[in-house]
């Protein structure tokens, strides 16, 4: 008698499980970006890889038709075994066909691009996506923020890297500052080909 009761109760549990929604995130033992930066500024190769695998996880989130609107040093997690980084926290994200209404300023002043500072969320995309993540890659190379307030966002040319980091290779600082282009049409074409 026990065993059916056991059975029966287990069974009404599984069906009023089905109904409950959840998610299952991976584990990630690590610490977050901005925690790292915090300490000291990684080395040019792995900023560069940091970037280069950010970029290739933007690319899947916008190939399946979202938009992340606050990527920032706090939202990766750098795992302390591997170093691979994870991009995190997609609380803001919207899909790519339904973007946020028009005034609407969604995600992190100084890690924002033009177009959501300016609360022009029917233009943000997944260049928006390119332009915060060249703001963390400007400030992985050089320690600093290119922006530190959202007018400069809209107003200010970041500081060359150069003037930063003077032993910066060229064809960093053009890729970075790429990134960071004021409009859309002179960013690279997606985050795939950063």
């Amino acid at each position: 008698v026990s065993q059916s009761r056991y059975y029966s109760g287990r069974a009404r549990l599984t069906e009023e499980l089905k109904s409950i929604p959840f998610v299952v995130f991976q584990y990630v033992d690590g610490v977050s970006l901005d925690e790292v930066l915090r300490q000291q500024a990684p080395d040019v190769r792995t900023s560069v890889s940091i970037t280069a695998a950010l970029a290739e996880a933007l690319q899947a989130c916008h190939d399946r038709g979202f938009v992340h609107r606050d990527v920032k040093p706090a939202n990766v997690l750098i795992e302390r075994e591997s170093g691979r980084p994870y991009l995190t926290d997609f609380g803001l994200s919207v899909r790519s066909e339904s973007p946020s209404q028009v005034g609407v300023i969604a995600g992190s002043p100084c890690y924002m691009s033009p177009e959501q500072a300016a609360g022009e969320g029917h233009r943000v995309n997944g260049s928006s996506g390119q332009f915060s993540l060249g703001a963390m890659f400007y400030e992985l190379l050089t320690g600093t923020r290119p922006f530190q307030r959202l007018s400069d966002v809209l107003k200010a040319a970041p500081v060359a890297l150069k003037e930063r980091a003077c032993e910066l290779p060229d064809v960093l600082e053009r890729i970075c500052l790429k990134m960071l282009a004021r409009e859309r049409s002179q960013r690279f074409e997606s985050c795939g080909a950063v």
